[in-house]
């Protein structure tokens, strides 16, 4: 029996250890009584407030937080999220005040003083104190050189203020804190920044400087667009037109669906060295390559149409209808096409059979049937406005659905008509006018509208 009697007293000892331990994270003295840490988080207002926050119901969430708040001072996270949701509400003046009195507490342990930091210099970032904000978040990386938070809104400090250096530098420190995964996305960070970097020494002038910051670039993210633009930019500054045209087609290369960015400036290249072919080649090239690119095809077009062949680049532009019946540019070129020959009938005609199925062709009237089929009960409220631009079947407008239509929620789309730009609400709360069908209408005061079908006076309130 005595050989078990150490073996119990370390078991003896080591439940004391647990008791103790669990009290002193529980309890604290403060002003000769012990405080229950617990107490604030384990009332009903505090679980309450975070379920408001998590249903995005913040005056609620505030409310019941404040309760739970009053429930014990000591009680840090409470308070911090307290002056976060003030933040989120717009109150910066309020968090600010709530984060720095808990700063002025004591015996604040480090890491604690260093996330209250962190919530005051975003407070002062959402107010738009951008020196007392680096200044707070430079203090979080004294006290906690490691914490991304902080490093993440010190880089997107620097790059609102333009300052791609010093942005560059904090992703750097942020990039060795990142876990492999999130590598890539960190080394396209990098790119982007090198890029900005370079942009600025290409506007000096400093050619050199630039073109080391692009080649940087591209080395980071080998998908870094503008790094292969901006470059050839640079080299054609430098007099190097042939690499330029390289680098331009090695981003076409390297993404094809970017190829678009680079057609003007080979066209214009291709045209200033006496080789238009060579852009005629790659656009050709490209199409072949995948024939879903409608944008080569309109590129080629143009070029053939500034040519002179205004019938080849007509059939380009048809065919490039086919793949985005949706493209206003494309309408455009084929009416400037069409003009150039004088509006042939045929042509005309073989224009009118693509567009017929096009939604944005459809006559107003259509539309609201095309609506009200998807939509039971929809209407377009007063505020809304629309302007149609007829050419044919509305040859120059365009119409774009922003969010699917659902039949149980208020949808918006946007209506782009020639120079204008208007957004509709389509809501599911009243139902088109029955006067509608016969040929009149009546507005919300009982007012007649026009008796035109074609152009009903709910798109014209």
């Amino acid at each position: 029996m005595s050989s078990y009697a150490p073996l119990l007293a370390a078991l003896i000892a080591l439940l004391a250890g647990l008791t103790i331990g669990k009290a002193w994270e529980r309890y604290k003295l403060r002003d000769g009584r012990w405080i229950d840490r617990r107490r604030a988080r384990e009332s009903p207002h505090y679980i309450l407030g975070l379920n408001f926050l998590v249903a995005n119901q913040i005056d609620l969430a505030i409310e019941e937080l404040s309760r739970a708040a009053s429930l014990d001072g000591d009680a840090l996270e409470v308070h911090m999220i307290l002056g976060n949701l003030y933040r989120e509400k717009g109150q910066v003046g309020k968090a600010i005040t709530v984060h720095q009195t808990l700063l002025q507490r004591p015996k604040l342990s480090k890491l604690e003083h260093a996330y209250v930091l962190l919530c005051l210099g975003l407070d002062y970032k959402r107010g738009g104190f951008v020196d007392r904000a680096l200044e707070a978040f430079n203090e979080v990386l004294r006290l906690d050189p490691k914490n991304e938070y902080a490093l993440l809104n010190l880089q997107k400090l620097h790059e609102e203020q333009h300052q791609w250096i010093e942005a560059y530098d904090t992703r750097q420190r942020l990039s060795t804190l990142a876990a492999t995964d999130q590598r890539p996305q960190s080394q396209a960070i990098l790119a982007f920044l090198e890029n900005e970097i370079g942009l600025e020494a290409l506007r000096r002038k400093d050619y050199t400087g630039a073109v080391k910051r692009f080649q940087a670039a591209i080395d980071l993210d080998a998908r870094a667009v503008p790094a292969y633009l901006n470059l050839g930019d640079a080299r054609v500054a430098q007099g190097s037109e042939r690499e330029a045209a390289a680098i331009w087609e090695q981003m076409i290369d390297v993404a094809p669906d970017r190829a678009y960015l680079a057609f003007d400036r080979l066209e214009q290249l291709a045209m200033r060295t006496g080789s238009p072919e060579r852009f005629t080649r790659l656009c050709r090239r490209l199409i072949d390559e995948s024939p879903q690119d409608w944008r080569a095809r309109l590129a080629l077009s143009r070029h053939l149409a500034a040519g002179g062949q205004p019938k080849e680049a007509l059939d380009l532009l048809f065919a490039g209808l086919v793949q985005n019946p949706h493209a206003l540019s494309i309408h455009q070129a084929i009416w400037r096409a069409l003009g150039r020959l004088h509006h042939p009938t045929a042509l005309v005609d073989r224009y009118s059979q693509l567009t017929e199925h096009a939604v944005f062709y459809l006559t107003t009237w259509s539309i609201w049937e095309s609506v009200s089929a998807n939509v039971p009960s929809v209407v377009i409220t007063k505020s809304a406005r629309a302007v149609f631009f007829s050419v044919g079947h509305c040859a120059a407008s365009r119409w774009r659905a922003v969010s699917s239509l659902n039949p149980r929620s208020t949808s918006r789309a946007s209506c782009v008509s020639g120079e204008h730009a208007v957004t509709m609400t389509l809501s599911n709360d009243f139902s088109p006018p029955d006067s509608y069908s016969s040929g009149t209408s009546t507005t919300a005061s009982g007012q007649p509208t026009s008796s035109n079908p074609r152009s009903p006076a709910w798109i014209a309130r």
